[in-house]
């Protein structure tokens, strides 16, 4: 009995640490850094303490203590991690590799294990979603005071090319945040009529009821939304239509609304951004092109403008894109080693020095083709086993969580092409946090006797008037 209530209290701490970790994330990456290595560290006594009570010795016992809790994603896990092995033993600066792989992967494997481990109960699954929007509202409301005042209220950041960026570090940053969460808030307000059907005693006037839940998540949605178009990042945008328009698609009638809110976002913030950027959606320098190749009559100038577009397009990311590829072809199997980019794209006449601005370019440079195929695998099996579970379940809360996250998660990787979101230290913890949900909640869903959840937000909106499941 005092074991089983010390390995409760440290569920309820990795939980605690999770809280604090998903609240401060957009806000200071000391605090990220910290709660996570919280939440590993909880994580890593309780297991030891459960191993050591066990008869497992030696090797053995080691490899139960930091194995991941069983699920369908640990395997294809697994292959990637030794993908990663295979390019740091291979790399071109082994200290540079080696500092990557426990700072960046193994965090990110321990973080999903953590997660996993302590969220086994919806309740915990919709403390932890309320959290997260309430951190996003905060930040958001922060990025319209930045707007308006030239900084925001969090960290007093100052607003960089009229571009709002919030308490981040740049607005494409902000941009992947909002882009991540708006689909589970978009989704979740999708259904909300045919969830709030189905609960009984509803206690008024409580926090927790669902007409504050309701118009907090709408809230929160239209000042992400605002923040989003503020932030002129034309990769989030487009992240942000694919992710609504796969949702409208999985329910036809929601395909109104979806277009209404894409061609009502496009309307307001184009002509923002043409007046603010001098770009549009898929063009840069619209008025220096519209005056030099369209209205010029010198043919040497529209050549060289032309050449100039092409090649440097995106905000020079084709440029970017195109010595990425020259490293890939140099290094095509292992790469040239986890966390090396910067330092073998020195010898590469870079254009600007760090980054290819595109995620999935800079991993198959690092970690070669097989590290590269081995993270599409691991997204592969991701999404086409939650899919299947999205298919297979009951229409309710617990579905359409499943499925906003997967939509935030897809809006996250669709972001990614266009950016190194894989490689910031606020934005690739998001993303190990929203694979380790999308999997918690399908093992939610398994282990529970009636797979249908009993509550909604924040674990006291009522009780579910009849189980869905089948």
């Amino acid at each position: 009995m005092p074991q089983n209530n010390t390995l409760l209290r440290l569920d309820r701490l990795i939980r605690g640490s999770f809280y604090a970790l998903i609240f401060f994330l957009p806000i200071s990456i000391a605090l990220v850094g910290t709660f996570a290595a919280f939440a590993i560290l909880f994580f890593l006594i309780k297991r030891t303490l459960v191993v050591c009570a066990g008869p497992e010795r030696g090797l053995r016992a080691f490899f139960e203590v930091i194995r991941p809790p069983a699920s369908f994603f640990n395997l294809p896990l697994g292959l990637f991690v030794a993908a990663v092995v295979v390019s740091v033993l291979f790399s071109q600066d082994h200290a540079l590799s080696l500092r990557g792989f426990f700072g960046k992967i193994l965090r990110g494997v321990f973080l999903y294990s953590s997660f996993l481990e302590a969220f086994r109960e919806i309740r915990y699954l919709n403390n932890f979603i309320f959290v997260w929007v309430t951190s996003a509202f905060v930040t958001a409301v922060s990025g319209l005071c930045q707007y308006f005042h030239g900084f925001d209220f969090l960290r007093n950041t100052l607003m960089s090319r009229e571009r709002v960026s919030s308490s981040m570090r740049h607005a494409n940053d902000f941009g992947a945040y909002i882009v991540a969460i708006c689909p589970l808030l978009f989704v979740i307000l999708l259904h909300w009529k045919s969830l709030s059907a189905q609960l009984e005693d509803v206690p008024r006037g409580a926090i927790g009821s669902p007409s504050f839940v309701r118009a907090f998540f709408l809230i929160a949605c239209a000042v992400l939304l605002v923040c989003l178009g503020l932030t002129f990042s034309r990769g989030a945008w487009l992240a942000f239509f694919a992710a609504i328009a796969l949702t409208g698609f999985h329910k036809i009638k929601t395909l109104p609304v979806v277009f209404v809110v894409i061609a009502g976002f496009m309307m307001v913030f184009s002509p923002v951004m043409l007046k603010t950027r001098d770009a549009s959606l898929i063009r840069d320098d619209v008025q220096h092109y519209r005056e030099t190749v369209v209205e010029s009559r010198s043919s040497e100038q529209k050549n060289t403008v032309v050449y100039s577009l092409q090649n440097m397009g995106g905000s020079g990311r084709s440029g970017f894109w195109k010595e990425a590829m020259r490293i890939i072809y140099d290094y095509p199997v292992w790469g040239s080693g986890l966390n090396t980019y910067s330092k073998v794209g020195q010898k590469y006449s870079f254009n600007w020095g760090g980054y290819p601005h595109n995620s999935y370019l800079q991993m198959a440079a690092e970690l070669g083709l097989l590290g590269l195929a081995a993270f599409l695998g691991m997204l592969f099996v991701l999404f086409r086993t939650s899919l299947m579970c999205v298919n297979r379940m009951p229409k309710g809360y617990l579905r359409s969580v499943l499925t906003g996250v997967l939509a935030g998660t897809c809006a996250y990787l669709i972001q990614s092409f266009f950016d190194t979101t894989f490689y910031s230290v606020q934005l690739s913890v998001l993303f190990w946090l929203m694979v380790s949900m999308a999997v918690a909640i399908q093992r939610i869903q398994v282990s529970s006797k009636n797979p249908i959840d009993k509550t909604l937000p924040l674990a006291r909106i009522g009780k579910i008037k009849k189980a869905a499941c089948a």
